[in-house]
């Protein structure tokens, strides 16, 4: 299922217009916000990623 950016904006407490720009072909999100996102997107799909060395 999709997450849009209305819900994804209510939920991280990031304007859905800043999404869209951080998100866009030129962002350049912050890694406060972008941790914001991918809490938010591990808690909806209920999945966790994590990250290991090669």
């Amino acid at each position: 299922m999709a997450v849009r950016f209305g819900p994804l904006a209510e939920a991280t407490h990031i304007p859905a217009k800043s999404l869209m720009r951080m998100l866009g072909p030129k962002g350049n999100p912050r890694a406060d916000n972008l941790f914001q996102i991918i809490q938010h997107l591990q808690a909806h799909e209920g999945i966790h990623l994590e990250v290991a060395p090669c």
